[in-house]
């Protein structure tokens, strides 16, 4: 990585909304460290990756202490991990259950902590949070994916009050169904309901998520703070 670049920290970078954020970015002139499962393959310098799974909650604390000694103290971190998956409350199992916590809420919290911490010795720094319209809008099959985006939301919120006054910015960003893996597998009916709520007719573009979440990096938002943001192609308007 080049000298004198703002770093950001982003998870999720393999695929979908977290790749298309992390070439935002590096367009952009900023350095990136991706961290998700699996590798993620960027041509450019100023890209770096970390192979770390967010589910293993009791590891973030030192996998942070790492990050910061190899990379240095961020000027962002960008929680967009997730995973979703369909089905009703009582037939979920509880290991199910607890994987979408600790991935879709924990983590990012957990991460927001340590990160945070040393973003206030710079007293600057951004942090966004990717949750979802299910958060505020709910849907059926989704109870739990729900309630973790939903929490998500709750905690950029209160968050943003602790940490403003030091310098640390903190918003979501809550996609509806955008073009991805995640949403293959929404069958026909589902996926024409969700169509037909749009003035557009269509599901909402990767790259609009991508570019509000660039602004939101940018210097040109230092005044929004804890606000969440829904980008669904007009679907809730």
């Amino acid at each position: 990585m080049k000298d004198n670049k703002k770093i950001i920290f982003i998870t999720g970078t393999s695929k979908g909304l977290g790749l298309s954020v992390a070439k935002k970015l590096l367009e952009a002139n900023y350095a990136v460290v991706g961290i998700s499962r699996s590798e993620t393959i960027i041509e450019n310098p100023d890209f770096s990756h970390e192979t770390f799974d967010l589910n293993e909650t009791d590891a973030i604390h030192g996998f942070v202490s790492m990050l910061i000694k190899k990379y240095g103290i961020p000027y962002g971190l960008i929680n967009n991990a997730g995973i979703g998956n369909n089905g009703t409350l009582g037939t979920q199992h509880e290991t199910e259950i607890t994987k979408l916590l600790n991935i879709n809420l924990l983590a990012p919290i957990l991460l927001s902590k340590y990160i945070s911490r040393k973003m206030l010795i710079n007293r600057e720094g951004k942090i966004i949070n990717v949750a979802s319209i299910i958060g505020t809008t709910g849907f059926n099959g989704l109870s739990v994916y729900g309630a973790t985006k939903s929490g998500l939301i709750g905690f950029t919120k209160s968050l943003s009050r602790e940490v403003g006054k030091l310098g640390v910015i903190v918003n979501s960003v809550s996609p509806g169904y955008l073009e991805t893996e995640m949403t293959q597998g929404i069958d026909d009916k589902n996926k024409a309901k969700i169509l037909n709520r749009s003035p557009f007719k269509k599901l909402a573009a990767v790259d609009d998520v991508s570019e509000l979440i660039l602004f939101l990096i940018s210097k040109g938002s230092y005044s929004i703070h804890g606000q969440n943001f829904i980008v669904d192609g007009g679907s809730t308007a």
